[in-house]
């Protein structure tokens, strides 16, 4: 985990690569020399992730041990079980863990790859924010994955006492791999809220004092959303993600605040989207003209 946070962080600083300051950024290209250039990096994306999901292969039981800590306790108090109901789950169970995994170990590079196809088409002012929103997203997201590992526990204890005492539990292990799995990236995507606000505002959209006027709303927004993203739907994991997401709203009102363009800016790029698009001037008419000229001139007499 940390090498894989590490070589992300390499990337937002270091790694994402940068055009010579004489090399123009809109380079023209031809509809097939993009999509040849896209599907050589396509191809090369699928190899980091075939890569990356054979090294969690080889892993799988240190990533089975992380993923299974959370609800051992509960099954070694109450003599519940994990288990698989066809001979083919755990075979497919594996696979599906090792891809999502292998996903996870081979980001760096497939994001190298996105980053080298869209950036010619960016200009230096338009390239300059993301070196400060890729860091920033590292971070946020690790801490939401972070956090969601943290509180799962307890939130599976919540819900194993529900449980009637008479009650066995025989819980399928495909199914709680990949609810571990959902709640860890559902919270590591609701943490980057402060990115997606950044954005917003770096491009006038939004503003620190709209954000700070409507912070009411935003808080409903933001439990709403909350309910969305986490799985199990349960007031607990709602609750435990919207509040720390709330708290980020705040930070992002600071954060809009550093990015945002001065007021004159935004004003005009308002009216440039608000401009109607200008009417296309009608070509004059010279054979009408020539016409009513030699018309005039049949009728002028002769000195």
């Amino acid at each position: 985990m940390a090498g894989v946070v590490t070589a992300w962080i390499a990337i937002g600083l270091r790694v994402i690569p940068r055009l010579p300051s004489n090399e123009p950024y809109d380079l023209e290209m031809e509809l097939v020399e993009h999509l040849e250039e896209l599907r050589y990096r396509l191809i090369r994306a699928i190899l980091y992730l075939a890569v990356g999901a054979a090294l969690a292969w080889g892993f799988y039981n240190s990533i089975y041990a992380v993923l299974t800590e959370p609800i051992q306790p509960i099954l070694r108090e109450r003599g519940y079980k994990l288990v698989f109901l066809t001979i083919t789950e755990a075979f497919f169970v594996r696979l599906q863990v090792s891809i999502i995994a292998g996903l996870i170990l081979a980001s760096p590079p497939i994001l190298m790859e996105l980053w080298g196809f869209i950036a010619p088409g960016l200009t230096p002012q338009e390239r300059k924010p993301v070196r400060l929103v890729m860091p920033l997203a590292i971070v946020l997201f690790v801490m939401g994955v972070f956090l969601s590992y943290i509180i799962l526990p307890r939130g599976l204890r919540w819900f194993a006492s529900y449980i009637p005492g008479e009650v066995q539990l025989v819980q399928r292990m495909s199914d709680y791999l990949m609810f571990m799995i959902k709640m860890c990236l559902a919270f590591g995507l609701g943490f980057e809220l402060p990115v997606v606000l950044m954005l917003l505002g770096q491009v006038g959209i939004i503003s620190s004092v709209t954000m700070k006027r409507y912070w009411r709303q935003a808080v409903v927004l933001i439990m709403l959303i909350a309910a969305i993203l986490t799985p199990s739907n349960d007031p607990f994991s709602m609750l435990v993600m919207s509040t720390p997401m709330s708290l980020l709203y705040g930070l992002s009102i600071l954060l809009v605040r550093m990015v945002e363009p001065p007021d004159e800016e935004r004003q005009r790029r308002r009216r440039r989207r608000r401009r109607p698009a200008p009417e296309p001037a009608h070509a004059p008419e010279p054979l009408a003209e020539e016409a009513g000229t030699s018309a005039r001139s049949d009728d002028t007499p002769p000195d």
